[in-house]
């Protein structure tokens, strides 16, 4: 009899073993804080980065746009012709605002209202960096929505300027949310001090 109680005493005892270690195991908190940390630090990480990341480019948009605000302001005070090397010198001006290393541009258009022929009229326009310029039918065509009503014969002066960003953690897991994207501020702004600004010594280049 003795030898057939031995195994199942033994195997008594395994199992209250067993239950005793897995009771001790399910509640021990020992090294918890540890584990929590290895499973929410990549959470933490990837939030902290991300709102970096969008803080960092709507900071960069709002630079971009003050920027290009400055150098439209600065244009239509002018009282003599402007030339070429103005505009590349008011390049110079926005790459040193926006402090940006990536690729700028700017481009400039003279534009008044023709009530005759109930159209923009394309004064003269001339771009940085070898960038197309627009012509009556082809600025027309484009960004009609964008221009503001003006009396027939009033002038107006559209600047335009361009930078691309990247942000800083483009190729991570931010990429799905944020890329490469381009900063283009299109803005109409009125003489100044004059009733329109000239180019060089034309006021007028018939595109």
């Amino acid at each position: 009899m003795t030898y057939f109680k031995m195994p199942s005493y033994h195997i008594r005892q395994l199992v209250r073993t067993s239950q005793s270690v897995a009771h001790r195991f399910w509640h021990d908190t020992s090294a918890g804080l540890s584990v929590e940390v290895v499973l929410i630090f990549p959470m933490l990480f990837w939030v902290y980065a991300g709102s970096f990341t969008f803080f960092n480019a709507y900071r960069a948009q709002g630079i971009n746009m003050k920027a290009a605000y400055s150098i439209a302001d600065i244009v239509t005070r002018e009282t003599t012709p402007i030339d070429m090397n103005y505009l590349n010198g008011m390049n110079t001006v926005y790459d040193f605002m926006v402090r940006n290393p990536y690729p700028t541009w700017i481009r400039v258009t003279s534009i008044s209202w023709s009530a005759e022929d109930d159209e923009f009229k394309v004064s003269w326009s001339h771009a940085t960096k070898g960038q197309t310029t627009w012509t009556t039918n082809t600025l027309n065509n484009a960004h009609s929505d964008q221009l503001p009503i003006l009396a027939d014969g009033d002038f107006a002066v559209v600047v335009e300027a361009f930078t691309s960003y990247t942000p800083m953690f483009r190729r991570s897991i931010f990429a799905p949310l944020i890329g490469d994207v381009d900063f283009e501020n299109f803005i109409v702004t009125s003489p100044r001090f004059v009733p329109r600004v000239c180019w060089e010594t034309s006021c007028f280049d018939s595109l």
